[in-house]
C-alpha cells in the first residue's frame, strides 16, 4: 500500500512538472458537468460547447439520453433518421416519436400540423378548438374539414360526410353521382 502511494506522487509531480500545474490535467467530461473553456468539452463530446460554465450540446444538437458524452442532432423534418425519441419530441412536440424504421413520425392517431408539430387527430362531430385539430386519415393531403361555429370538426361548405365518417367528398361530385344512378334506373324502368 505505500508503494503504491509513493508510486502515486511521483506520476502527479511528473504531470506538475511537465504542464505547470495540476490544473493542466484535462479529464473526459459529460454533458452537464462544469467547464471553463469549450476545449474541456470538444475534445471529449463532438458538437459540444462550454456554456455558462458547463458542457452543452451545439444548437441542434440534444444529449443523448444514455450516453451524457454523446449529443445527437434534433430531427428537422418528419421522417428524418433517429436514434432516440427526444431527437423528434424536441422539434416535433410530445407527439412525435422515433419509429420502428427509425425515422420521426407523429405517434399513432395524430397528424402533423403547421407550425411543426404532431397534434391529437379530431374526426367528424368531434369536439375542437382550432381547425388544425380537425384531420381526416382518409384525406391524406386533401383535408375539407374544419372546426365550425359550433367548435366541432365538419366538413368544409361543398363537402359532404362519407358514411363511415372517415372522409370529406364533393357534394357536387355526389349529386352528380346521385342523378346519373337515377337516369339509369329510370331507363331500366322504361325497358321492362
Amino acid at each position: 500500500m505505500h508503494k503504491r502511494k509513493n508510486i502515486l506522487v511521483v506520476v502527479l509531480w511528473a504531470v506538475c512538472h511537465f504542464h505547470g500545474s495540476v490544473q493542466a490535467i484535462i479529464f473526459p467530461s459529460e454533458i452537464g458537468k462544469p467547464c471553463s473553456d469549450d476545449d474541456r468539452c470538444t475534445k471529449f463530446i463532438q458538437n459540444s460547447i462550454c456554456s455558462e460554465n458547463f458542457c452543452a450540446c451545439v444548437q441542434d444538437f440534444v444529449p443523448h439520453p444514455f450516453n451524457k458524452s454523446s449529443c445527437i442532432p434534433v430531427a428537422k423534418d418528419l421522417n428524418d433518421p433517429c436514434e432516440e425519441e427526444i431527437q423528434c419530441t424536441i422539434s416535433f412536440g410530445p407527439n412525435g416519436t422515433c419509429n420502428e424504421e427509425k425515422h420521426c413520425v407523429c405517434k399513432p392517431g395524430n397528424h402533423f400540423a403547421i407550425p411543426s408539430s404532431c397534434v391529437l387527430s379530431i374526426g367528424l362531430g368531434e369536439k375542437c378548438g382550432e381547425t388544425f385539430q380537425c384531420y381526416l386519415p382518409e384525406d391524406g393531403l386533401n383535408q375539407h374539414i374544419r372546426c365550425d361555429d359550433t367548435k366541432k370538426c365538419n366538413c368544409d361548405t361543398g363537402y359532404i360526410p362519407t358514411p363511415d365518417k372517415q372522409s370529406c367528398k364533393s357534394s357536387g361530385a355526389t349529386n352528380i353521382i346521385s342523378i346519373i344512378c337515377l337516369v339509369g334506373v329510370w331507363i331500366l324502368h322504361l325497358e321492362v
